[in-house]
């Protein structure tokens, strides 16, 4: 069984739609280990961070940043979770072009994939 310590994403969040920034390769589970969100504006921005299971999304985090403040956390919700194949990491912004986003964490392979 393969680990994979990788960039899972680095993404320029455009609007104020719920946007997947984040899906798991069919035959992966995911070990998230940081999430850096930076607010790329002047003002208070807020952002929502959600997983998604192929079905549902849940609100794992919420959170306001400063005008051009990062923030960067171990995990946001995702401790000692896997993300399964094909589930999604979510977020939506309270405004247009307001946060990059960077992912990293491990991709694990499923036995017999």
């Amino acid at each position: 069984m393969a680990t994979t310590p990788k960039t899972l994403a680095l993404v320029e969040i455009t609007s104020t739609d719920l946007t997947t920034v984040y899906t798991a390769a069919s035959g992966v589970n995911t070990s998230v280990s940081v999430l850096s969100f930076t607010n790329v504006t002047t003002t208070d921005q807020q952002i929502d961070i959600y997983i998604n299971n192929a079905i549902s999304d849940f609100l794992q985090k919420t959170m306001t940043l400063p005008g051009g403040i990062g923030k960067e956390r171990l995990y946001y919700g995702f401790q000692r979770k896997m993300i399964n194949a094909t589930y999604t990491i979510k977020v939506q912004a309270s405004a247009a072009t307001a946060f990059n986003v960077a992912i990293f964490g491990r991709e694990i392979e499923i036995d017999g994939s």
